[in-house]
């Protein structure tokens, strides 16, 4: 009986506990909280469908309003906004933070303004903006140049992904020197270029060490038009330069784009352009 009346008592204890005012409320709260999580949880996956449409739609809207407000700076009237537009829409499409869809408009507005940028009657600013985003295309080989010791090194095992189709790239031209003093030089070979419409998408000053003794032209067989090598032999001699033919070595060609052209300038090349 003792024994019996002993088992009782927390039971009433809990129940005498749920009768006060506190027990109740601690109650109806547990409880409630166990239906709202326990609905939630069915409600979300009843509509998960729809939630993740929602979801996409949302995205896919944030994205194209992201471009749609980029792409008008590529025609401003300013060239500093035109720059910042090209750069906004390489780190677009580089870093791949937006949705396929309008991955894929960024990529056909940067492959128009490149064809844009190529052609005989392309403005100063079209020249420029294709050049960004052809340097930055190359950028695999103008890291190699800039740095040596990354010229020596194996390719990646992965190679990165195409951007722009190979066969759709422009000829394009990249200056060497090894002497300020020669920067003016190849400003003038850069404008006798772009008569020619070649774009040269800058003037890098490598090591002097590294310049030839003679100026040379550096290119991958196999991966030119056939008059490009012509064409910026005529721009040279326009300013009575020449520069020796000097094929890359195939391990080199592994980092080079289609129609990529380098011409190294020797030192004092300033004394001689015309």
């Amino acid at each position: 009986m003792g024994a019996d009346g002993d088992k009782a008592v927390p039971t009433k204890g809990l129940l005498d506990f749920l009768d006060t005012k506190f027990g109740f409320w601690l109650a109806t709260t547990v409880l409630i909280a166990v239906w709202t999580s326990g609905y939630t949880a069915l409600d979300r996956y009843l509509h998960k469908e729809d939630a993740e449409k929602l979801r996409t739609a949302e995205a896919a809207r944030r994205d194209m309003d992201a471009v749609l407000k980029v792409v008008p700076l590529l025609f401003a009237p300013e060239s500093g906004q035109q720059d910042l537009g090209v750069k906004l829409l390489l780190s677009l499409r580089d870093k791949k933070a937006i949705e396929e869809d309008s991955l894929a408009l960024v990529k056909a507005v940067l492959d128009e303004r490149v064809t844009a940028g190529s052609g005989s009657g392309a403005s100063e600013s079209e020249r420029r903006q294709a050049a960004t985003i052809l340097k930055a295309e190359d950028s695999a080989r103008v890291a190699a140049i800039a740095n040596p010791a990354a010229a020596s090194a194996p390719p990646t095992a992965t190679a990165p992904a195409r951007q722009l189709n190979d066969a759709a790239l422009p000829v394009r031209v990249y200056l060497q020197i090894g002497d300020e003093a020669d920067r003016d030089a190849a400003r003038k070979l850069r404008q006798a270029l772009s008569d020619a419409n070649v774009i040269a998408p800058g003037i890098e000053l490598v090591d002097a060490r590294r310049t030839p003794a003679r100026s040379d032209l550096r290119y991958c067989d196999g991966k030119l038009d056939p008059d490009a090598l012509a064409r910026v032999d005529r721009a040279l001699q326009q300013l009575h330069l020449s520069a020796d033919h000097k094929p890359l070595a195939a391990s080199t060609c592994e980092r080079v784009r289609y129609n990529h052209v380098e011409v190294w300038l020797q030192r004092g090349i300033a004394a001689l352009a015309g």
